[in-house]
């Protein structure tokens, strides 16, 4: 069938962000395939639909234990309706945000490769400027998170803060902030989706419907990312290789092998989406490089700090790195042990 005749479906869920980055592949194809038909299937996950205020706690619980009785949700919770609609045939490409794709996936389905990864960075978001943002938070100050990694890696910035449970979509988790829901004195948000919604949290400003809020992007090597936060990714079924060739026209290799890394050290570990586990790939200084660096939390002491690690390797051997990453981790670990 010629190009120009060709139409690919792409799946997505409905949030702004979702939408904007469905948006963006969508904007890739075209250029690199001009004659191309795109449709767009929006797809309601279970993730979406339990994206919805926490009950509220008893008098007797502390916001921390709130947020420790919620029940997690499944690590597939933003993908699985996605891949049903791949299985049935009613899309070609589910766009993720790949932070969201759990570590292992049905073999009928295959990841295809990443745009151009935006920034990596966590950003803390409070209607009170303080020097030290998150550091120099008053005893009992609130801060809104679901993230585990978040609030393991807050608790290691100041273990004085309270944690509250937060759910929702940015926009929804901004407007709590800026009216006052919840009495949250701050949220931690990812640099790269505020961007994406047309935010600017570089200036040291995010203003929401007219109301001015601090943004302090926090520090990566310090308050280590999500694998993979940043990246858009692309899953297909394994045997579609007409959207896996079109797809590769797309796909940015360099951004494809730190997210490969990062998530084959997601796969070591055995862990998935819920797991407190940050890790960031960079080049080094000459760019001849790539280097990992991993903060991983143990699950069974929530008041233990994180192993911090680090490792150099090939961009060509991303999963060969991984694995270095994880013998350090391992060593690591056996001299930590009692």
């Amino acid at each position: 069938m010629p190009e120009t005749q060709r139409t690919i479906r792409l799946g997505t869920r409905g949030s702004d962000l979702a939408l904007a980055q469905a948006d963006m592949l969508t904007e890739a194809l075209l250029e690199a395939h001009p004659g191309l038909n795109i449709e767009r299937k929006i797809i309601t996950t279970t993730g979406d639909l339990n994206q919805k205020p926490m009950p509220r706690r008893k008098k007797s619980e502390t916001a921390s234990t709130a947020a420790s009785k919620t029940a997690p949700l499944d690590k597939s919770a933003f993908t699985k309706e996605l891949e049903t609609a791949l299985a049935d045939n009613e899309i070609d490409i589910a766009v993720h945000s790949l932070k969201d794709v759990p570590t292992e996936i049905d073999s009928a389905f295959s990841l295809a490769g990443c745009l151009p990864r935006g920034a990596v960075e966590d950003v803390y978001v409070t209607r009170r400027q303080l020097p030290g943002g998150i550091k120099d938070a008053p005893e009992n100050w609130i801060i809104g998170t679901s993230s585990v990694r978040r609030e393991r890696l807050i608790r290691e910035v100041n273990p004085h803060v309270q944690i509250k449970p937060l759910r929702g979509n940015v926009p929804t988790r901004l407007r709590k902030l800026a009216y006052g829901g919840g009495h949250l004195h701050g949220i931690v948000l990812a640099r790269a989706g505020l961007e994406r919604l047309g935010y600017q949290p570089a200036s040291g400003w995010v203003f929401y419907e007219g109301r001015e809020m601090y943004g302090i992007i926090q520090d990566p090597d310090e308050f280590v990312p999500a694998a993979c936060q940043g990246a858009i990714g692309f899953e297909i079924r394994s045997d579609d290789f007409d959207s896996a060739f079109l797809l590769d026209s797309v796909n940015h290799a360099y951004s494809w092998a730190r997210v490969r890394c990062e998530r084959h050290f997601l796969a070591l570990l055995q862990a998935g989406c819920q797991t407190p586990i940050g890790i960031h790939t960079t080049p080094t200084d000459k760019g001849d490089a790539l280097r990992a660096r991993a903060a991983v939390f143990p699950e069974d002491d929530p008041t233990a700090p994180a192993t911090h690690i680090e490792a150099v390797g090939s961009p060509r051997d991303p999963e060969g790195l991984a694995a270095a990453l994880f013998e350090i981790y391992q060593r690591a670990r056996s001299f930590e042990q009692p």
